[in-house]
């Protein structure tokens, strides 16, 4: 059986991943967008509502958004 701290870590090391692949996948659609702009892609609107919706939650949206990018770092 595994320990607490095993587990915790192995969850960890899958957000990791998740989080990478979708970091790559976003660097992908924003070539494919800037290449082809009429494909339909709009990472750049995308990422920009994800902000403004962190942002217009006024100080709590501010340190959730903080809090966001630093998690995604690690």
């Amino acid at each position: 059986m595994a320990s607490v701290s095993e587990t915790l870590n192995s969850f960890n090391g899958i957000l990791r991943d998740v989080a990478g692949f979708g970091i790559a996948l976003a660097g992908t659609l924003l070539v494919v967008q800037i290449v082809f702009p009429a494909s339909g892609v709009d990472i750049i609107g995308s990422v920009t509502g994800v902000v403004n919706t962190f942002t217009s939650g006024g100080l709590t949206g501010l340190i959730t958004l903080l809090l966001f990018v630093t998690f995604m770092r690690r």
